[in-house]
């Protein structure tokens, strides 16, 4: 058997070093003990709290019910309430915050006097990084299914006007690029947003080089869910360029993209493409599937209106997307 004073000494080792906070009270929930974990959890010296009452620890608005409560326990037969038992709580620090926290407590009675010994807990950090996932979770899910729904559009729509099983494969594996090319771009930036500079310079690229097209436009951040469409729109106005407009007569062609803000009270964002002195697309009389497509994005996805048109003087094509639909909220991108 272990002496009392062996027995002291290891319940103060303990004690000291949790990083809990550890605080018992009598019963009338007088604090005598506060731990080193209390005093680093609340902001209080150890002597400073000795015969306090225990309702300085909680935020005034809930001191009366939070005394029934440990009155109720004190007075029950319970000797003890695990964390995993007991709901989230707050506590009050000494400088006025207030901070969530879990607690475990337990009942001993020595020599007829009850002894209430409370474990606290500050979970604030711990619950929102649990917050953060479960957001990063909902919002991954969010984007999956996002995916998987243009996936399957583009799929459906690129085999309706394909003749060939040769054209289908070439036309449906260059979409799947341009969305893959967006994804990366996103993934750079933990999807917080895109310049909208490097997004069109990203979709271009691949079909011309830098004689080929002149962009003129101010610095601006797009939001993750803008920049998804935006690169489909941009990519479809890119490969008509090639198959039928200005980029058909590389390396002589050109292309003009500009952008600019409307003035309030409804700001939108004004995207203009032209092709001027480009071969005209002759062979595209009637709305194509790339047509369709950017009508299909910029209607019901960006809320916005498209006017494309094919004249002899080259294609173009004018964009106004409502700018609440297309910023990033991150002010670094923007």
């Amino acid at each position: 058997m272990l002496d009392d004073l062996l027995l002291t000494a290891l319940h103060s080792s303990a004690f000291a070093i949790t990083t809990d906070a550890v605080v018992a009270v009598d019963g009338k929930q007088d604090i005598v003990l506060f731990s080193a974990g209390a005093e680093a959890t609340f902001g209080y010296d150890a002597a400073s709290m000795i015969g306090q009452p225990l309702s300085r620890l909680i935020p005034e608005r809930f001191r009366e019910e939070h005394g029934k409560r440990i009155a109720q326990f004190a007075e029950s037969r319970e000797t003890l309430r695990p964390m995993t038992q007991r709901q989230e709580i707050l506590s009050l620090h000494r400088d006025g915050h207030e901070f969530r926290s879990q607690a475990a407590i337990a009942r001993v009675e020595v020599d007829g006097k009850v002894v209430l010994t409370a474990v606290v807990r500050d979970v604030t950090v711990q619950l929102r990084q649990e917050e953060r996932v479960q957001t990063v979770l909902k919002e991954l899910d969010h984007r999956v299914r996002n995916v998987l729904t243009r996936l399957s559009a583009v799929v459906q729509l690129t085999s309706t006007s394909a003749t060939s099983t040769a054209e289908y494969r070439e036309a449906l594996l260059s979409r799947l690029d341009s969305i893959s090319r967006a994804h990366a771009q996103l993934a750079r930036t933990d999807w917080l947003g895109v310049e909208m500079k490097d997004l069109i310079l990203d979709q271009i690229r691949p079909y011309a080089d830098d004689r080929n097209f002149q962009l003129d436009g101010p610095s601006l951040g797009l939001s993750a869910e803008a920049a998804q469409s935006l690169s489909m729109i941009i990519h479809e106005l890119a490969t008509n360029a090639v198959k039928h407009g200005a980029l058909s007569t590389v390396p002589s062609g050109l292309v003009k993209i500009s952008w600019r803000l409307s003035e309030a009270p409804d700001r939108r964002l004004l995207l203009s493409w032209r092709e001027p002195g480009g071969i005209s697309p002759t062979k595209q009389t009637t709305a194509g599937l790339g047509t369709t497509l950017i009508r299909q994005l910029v209607t019901h996805e960006l809320n916005g209106h498209a006017n494309l048109s094919f004249s002899p003087g080259g294609a173009v094509c004018e964009l106004s997307l409502p700018l609440e639909r297309m910023l990033s909220e991150q002010p670094a991108y923007w």
